[in-house]
C-alpha cells in the first residue's frame, strides 16, 4: 500500500515537472479577438482556444448589486494594512520577482491604451500605472507600452507572447513563500 502511494506521488511529481507552453495573441480595439495555445508533454497534448467577443453592444437589464460581505471588506483592509509593513512588502515583491524569473518568456509584447470618462480619474490611474510601466519597460524580457488617453474613455490593447513554465517549480516557489514568517505574519488576521 505504501509503495503504491509513493509511486503515485512520484508520478504526480514527474507530471508536474514537464514544461507547459502557453502561447497567446489578444487584440481589442472595438471587439476582443485572439487565441490561446496550450502545449504540454513535449507536444503530446496540445490545443488552441479562440478568443472572441461578438462586439454587439446589447444592453441587458441591470443586475442588482449585492452588498459586500463584511468578511470581504475585512480581508481587503487586512491586506492593505499588511502592505504598509516593510518586511511584508519586500517579501511580496521578492515572491513576484521569483515567479517572473521562473517563467521563460519569448516575444512577450503588450501595448495598452487606457482612458476613463473623467481626465482627473485617468490621471489618478496613470499615477499608479506610470511607475509600473517604467519598471516593466526596464525589463529586457518584454516589450511594454502603456499610454493614457485623457480625451475619451477607451480600453485598447494588443498583446502576444509565449510563456514556458514548469508547474513544479512554481509550486515550490509558492510553498516557500507561504512558509516565510514575514508573509504569514502580514496575512495573519489581527486580533482587536
Amino acid at each position: 500500500m505504501l509503495s503504491l502511494l509513493v509511486g503515485l506521488l512520484l508520478l504526480v511529481l514527474l507530471l508536474l515537472a514537464v514544461p507547459l507552453h502557453l502561447g497567446f495573441r489578444v487584440h481589442r480595439e472595438h471587439a476582443l479577438e485572439g487565441y490561446l495555445r496550450v502545449r504540454w508533454g513535449f507536444g503530446l497534448l496540445r490545443f488552441e482556444q479562440p478568443i472572441s467577443d461578438s462586439g454587439d453592444d446589447v444592453t441587458e437589464a441591470p443586475v442588482p448589486r449585492k452588498p459586500q460581505h463584511s468578511r470581504q471588506r475585512d480581508d481587503t483592509g487586512q491586506f492593505l494594512r499588511a502592505l504598509r509593513s516593510a518586511p511584508f512588502r519586500q517579501r511580496l515583491l521578492r515572491l513576484l520577482g521569483d515567479l517572473w524569473r521562473a517563467i521563460d518568456k519569448r516575444g512577450l509584447r503588450l501595448y495598452l491604451r487606457i482612458g476613463l470618462d473623467d481626465p482627473a480619474d485617468t490621471g489618478q490611474l496613470w499615477a499608479l500605472l506610470g511607475p509600473l510601466s517604467g519598471l516593466l519597460y526596464a525589463q529586457h524580457e518584454a516589450e511594454l507600452c502603456i499610454e493614457p488617453e485623457f480625451l475619451q474613455a477607451c480600453l485598447e490593447f494588443d498583446a502576444e507572447g509565449e510563456l514556458r513554465l514548469i508547474p513544479l517549480q512554481l509550486i515550490a516557489i509558492l510553498v516557500t513563500a507561504w512558509f516565510s514568517p514575514s508573509l504569514r505574519h502580514g496575512l495573519r488576521p489581527s486580533r482587536i
